[in-house]
């Protein structure tokens, strides 16, 4: 004979209260990452910032960012991937970090690989 399982009652205040909480992790995880991205692009020089801004974030056209900088929309193109460059190796540095032992002295910088 197979034993009847009775179904879970859930209040509509227990959905509330787990819907709340997920909707609030869900801005502080934005708001993190907002933080991440601000401190990464702060990296950069500002005209370099301010175009990946316009760029990625507000979705404004190259040929719209070039009027604004008064630049061709070739140079934006080129000012966006020395960002990118520039922003990939700030992440390899970061990632390299703990392999990487450098100490600097009288006699010059000498560079140990941690492995």
């Amino acid at each position: 004979m197979q034993k009847c399982i009775e179904p879970e009652i859930v209040s509509l205040q227990s959905l509330k209260a787990e819907s709340i909480y997920y909707d609030m992790n869900k801005v502080f995880e934005y708001h993190a990452l907002k933080r991440q991205v601000n401190k990464i692009l702060a990296r950069l020089t500002p005209r370099e910032e301010r175009i990946l801004r316009l760029r990625y974030f507000l979705n404004i056209p190259v040929k719209e960012i070039a009027e604004l900088f008064g630049l061709s929309s070739c140079r934006i193109y080129a000012i966006e991937q020395m960002a990118f460059r520039k922003l990939k190796h700030l992440i390899f540095v970061r990632q390299m970090k703990d392999f990487i032992k450098v100490n600097i002295t009288d006699d010059g910088i000498k560079v140990e690989f941690i492995l």
